[in-house]
């Protein structure tokens, strides 16, 4: 949206105008009794006109004034790019043999066919800058609206089918190669003058130019893949770095991690033997204490009295017998105390 208003701010601008000064007239015409709202309504249109207009040029001749203007006329196309300069990144840097480049970034962003909208632009052109430019008082187009300007200069540029777009941080930048400036004219125009025009051969200028343009399309091409394959390597380095100080931290302090593991184990199960058995895990042991020999006591008992009945019902008399049985209940409370409080004590 933000674009849209600034690509068609003149068109805004004449309408808005337009409708302010209808809509005052007809204000002023119905509830200011006539004659006088006829003529205050007349007074408020041609005011708000006439200011709007004064105003938008004033406006736009002191915004533009602060930075040098270019006239850019591409050819083949005959498209004008208006750029207002803020920076010239790169002035007078030398590419090849005679050959410089200029990269120009622009104070506001301008349309360009499928470029979009663009911020940078960059020229090569034979010989310095100084000979081929000259700034001087002149007419420029801000936002559509055409003012004045102290520094204006009008170049023609060619752009050629192949190599014609620099990447930068992702955004693209049209390459352009300066054909003329103001003051190659009259150099341009020597060899016409003199009767020779067939000395200035177009053609072949233009093929050197897109073979030099194709030929740093690819150097460019490479400056970004070796970039790409930089910034990569710079990635993997870090992790590896991280990966490896984290190795080595690791390694330092294992004994004080294993020592703070074995302590935590050491409260979780209240002794040091049964950390031990914890970490070794559940072993199948078998250890003959004296509760498995009553038991295995117990067992021959009882399969003593199944092969010999005779002694099971003598013991079985003697246990009817009031005192016997008070003896034999006492001896087996008294055994069971015993083990109880043996357990408390463990």
């Amino acid at each position: 949206m933000a674009e849209f208003l600034e690509e068609k701010f003149e068109d805004i601008f004449m309408l808005s105008l337009i409708f302010a000064s209808f809509l005052s007239l007809t204000l002023c015409s119905t509830y200011i009794p006539p004659p006088y709202g006829q003529m205050v309504g007349t007074f408020l249109y041609l005011a708000i006109i006439l200011g709007g207009v004064i105003f938008s040029d004033v406006y736009a001749r002191y915004v533009s004034s602060q930075y040098p203007y270019l006239q850019i006329i591409v050819r083949p196309s005959n498209k004008t790019i208006h750029a207002f300069v803020d920076k010239d990144q790169t002035l007078d840097r030398k590419i090849a043999e005679n050959t410089y480049t200029l990269h120009l970034r622009l104070a506001s962003p301008v349309r360009y066919e499928d470029y979009g909208r663009v911020k940078e632009l960059i020229i090569h052109h034979k010989g310095k800058l100084a000979d081929k430019l000259y700034f001087r008082p002149g007419w420029c187009v801000w936002k559509g609206i055409r003012t004045r300007h102290p520094q204006t200069e009008i170049i023609e540029v060619l752009q050629v089918e192949k190599a014609t777009t620099s990447i930068d941080h992702g955004e693209p930048i049209p390459v352009f190669y300066l054909v003329h400036g103001s003051k190659d004219v009259s150099t341009y125009q020597a060899p016409v003058i003199a009767g020779n025009p067939a000395s200035i051969d177009v053609n072949e200028y233009m093929r050197r130019i897109s073979a030099l343009e194709a030929e740093l399309a690819k150097v460019r091409r490479d400056a970004v893949e070796w970039q790409q394959r930089a910034l990569a390597a710079e990635e993997i380095i870090g992790q590896q770095r991280a990966e490896t100080a984290g190795l080595l931290e690791a390694k330092t302090g294992i004994k004080e991690h294993a020592l703070e593991l074995m302590l935590g184990f050491r409260l979780a199960c209240a002794s040091f033997d049964r950390a031990i058995e914890s970490l070794r895990g559940g072993r199948v042991r078998f250890t003959f204490t004296k509760w498995v020999a009553l038991t295995i006591i117990a067992v021959a008992f009882i399969v003593y009295l199944w092969a010999n009945p005779n002694v099971a019902q003598e013991i079985a008399l003697w246990l009817r017998s009031p005192i016997n049985s008070i003896i034999v209940l006492a001896a087996v409370v008294v055994i069971i105390a015993v083990l109880f409080a043996r357990g408390r004590r463990k």
